[in-house]
């Protein structure tokens, strides 16, 4: 199956580069990310609907079913394949408590803080502006690993995913 999965990517990466296959469309990325929130199609993210969401990824990350997440599960996921800095960060930034586990109670916690920060103009609702504003500052601060507000050549280098690299 990895072996199946790996040739994909390859093949995908190949038609890309040859220009068979369109390049990602960071636009339209953005535009998909903000409807998976927007579950009514109203143009805006409930703080109920944004918890969904970050409760739906809570689920793909607890493999074993026991509302935790450990760091292990997290690199053991899809996401922590591809993307182990994004797992790790998810983590580190959902465990509130420091104990090396992110409890569901955890998540929603933080989920709840982080929709608040969002919604810079406090309607109780995120715009596309809104979530296109964080998704850019969550980027900065994940790439930015010193947190010193400088991005580095090899900060970002090291943030690249394997395939980028």
């Amino acid at each position: 199956m990895k072996k199946l999965i790996t040739l994909s990517l390859l093949a995908a990466l190949a038609l890309m580069s040859s220009g068979c296959m369109p390049k990602p469309n960071p636009e339209k990325m953005g535009q998909r990310m903000f409807d998976k929130y927007d579950e009514n199609g109203d143009g805006f993210i409930s703080e109920r609907e944004y918890i969904d969401v970050t409760t739906s990824r809570f689920e793909k990350l607890d493999a074993n079913g026991d509302n935790k997440v450990t760091l292990e599960e997290a690199m053991a996921s899809r996401i922590g394949e591809f993307m182990p800095g994004i797992a790790r960060h998810w983590v580190e930034t959902n465990d509130l408590n420091g104990d090396g586990v992110v409890t569901r109670d955890e998540m929603i916690e933080h989920s709840s803080a982080q929709f608040k920060v969002i919604d810079t103009n406090n309607d109780e609702m995120l715009s596309p502006e809104e979530m296109k504003a964080d998704f850019k500052n969550q980027i900065f601060d994940y790439v930015d690993t010193n947190k010193d507000g400088v991005v580095t050549r090899d900060e970002f280098q090291a943030s690249k995913s394997p395939f980028e690299k």
